[in-house]
């Protein structure tokens, strides 16, 4: 959980390295529109925003709704909808657009593309958990209550409904493994 000022700049510095490096040009790439640059920016506030919720300092309260605000407003701006308090450190996305992420937990280190979907079945406890280096690639889908294990890979356009064992490539609707790599 991102309650103090140390797991702040952790969390926003691996997701910045994760998404590649901020130069000096980087206020130039954000008028310019590019895709990278808006996704560490949308970062940066979701990261702020998981602090503020977490704390209880009277400052903090005051920023609250003026970040809370600004996520919402990047959010429906860039089609990424992150619940808070659920995403691991050093979260990479891909591409910005149709990323809906509604986990129970999500590990670190993780790449989302676009159109990523991970969502509910039946009530809130029914939510996916995600291990540490997973990928979800393109247009799948994580539907339920499962657990998807450490290094593991969703295949494009696939729908996940049942669990996934760690170091597996799993691909199809439903999905099923199509490659076990042990290490």
């Amino acid at each position: 959980m991102n309650n103090s000022i140390k797991k702040l700049l952790l969390y926003i510095k691996e997701d910045i390295k994760a998404n590649g490096k901020i130069g000096l040009d980087y206020p130039i790439r954000w008028v310019l529109g590019e895709e990278n640059a808006r996704i560490k920016l949308y970062l940066v506030v979701f990261r702020v925003l998981e602090y503020l919720m977490n704390t209880s300092n009277p400052l903090t309260k005051l920023w609250y709704p003026f970040f809370y605000v600004w996520h919402k407003r990047q959010s429906l701006k860039y089609g990424l909808f992150l619940h808070p308090n659920t995403i691991g450190y050093g979260l990479k996305i891909a591409h910005l657009g149709g990323v809906h992420i509604n986990c129970l937990k999500m590990g670190n280190y993780c790449t989302i593309t676009q159109g990523v979907v991970l969502g509910k079945k039946r009530g809130n406890e029914n939510r996916p958990i995600i291990g540490d280096n997973v990928h979800l690639l393109l247009g799948c889908k994580v539907l339920g209550k499962i657990k998807i294990g450490d290094n593991s890979i969703v295949a494009p356009n696939s729908v996940v409904i049942k669990d996934v064992p760690a170091d597996c490539v799993v691909s199809g609707v439903p999905a099923i493994i199509i490659k076990n790599v042990r290490k």
